[in-house]
């Protein structure tokens, strides 16, 4: 279907072709394009976070036990069958030099991570700025949450969206689309 204002009572400024400023967008006899996003949700955080909850540093996916929840978001696709792009930004880093650690993107409460991401630290108390990002097929129209954990091998302190001193200038966020498949 072809997007009217007959259809979804939408109005344009600057005559027939320009931005929609109002109407009903949702029309499900609209057809979206393939590749066009549907929506965004997304969460900063400027809290620093720290834990101790080790990691094993091994070839197998993080487990929902290991390493701590920093980040959290939650969306409710509108179409099973389309894609969702999940992201996620921080500064990590560990009391230790050398010092393997991970960072895990979990969804609702699966036990292995779906995405992952190992590295080891190089300087004591340097926090690296690390993202992780994860396309999938959204499978569901109900509530889904995504979680990101990060920790280290050897149980040394570490922190999330910190710079080292503590005062959380480091922003961290977590964003989901969801796009047209």
């Amino acid at each position: 279907a072809v997007l009217t204002t007959a259809d979804s009572g939408a109005t344009f400024s600057g005559g027939n072709i320009g931005t929609v400023t109002a109407g009903n967008l949702s029309n499900s006899a609209i057809v979206y394009p393939s590749g066009h996003m549907i929506q965004h949700v997304y969460t900063v955080y400027n809290t620093p976070a720290s834990g101790g909850t080790i990691i094993n540093w091994d070839t197998t996916p993080m487990l929902q036990t290991e390493g701590v929840e920093f980040m959290t978001r939650a969306i409710t696709p509108t179409h099973a069958s389309n894609i969702l792009f999940i992201n996620a930004n921080g500064h990590y880093g560990g009391a230790a030099a050398a010092n393997g650690s991970m960072l895990g993107l979990f969804q609702d409460s699966t036990s292995e991570a779906i995405a992952w991401l190992p590295f080891t630290h190089i300087n004591t108390n340097y926090h690296f700025p690390r993202a992780i990002s994860y396309y999938m097929l959204a499978g569901t129209t109900s509530s889904t949450t995504f979680k990101v954990r990060y920790g280290v091998a050897s149980g040394n302190a570490f922190f999330g969206n910190n710079n080292g001193s503590a005062d959380g200038k480091n922003f961290a966020n977590i964003s989901v689309s969801e796009i047209v498949a």
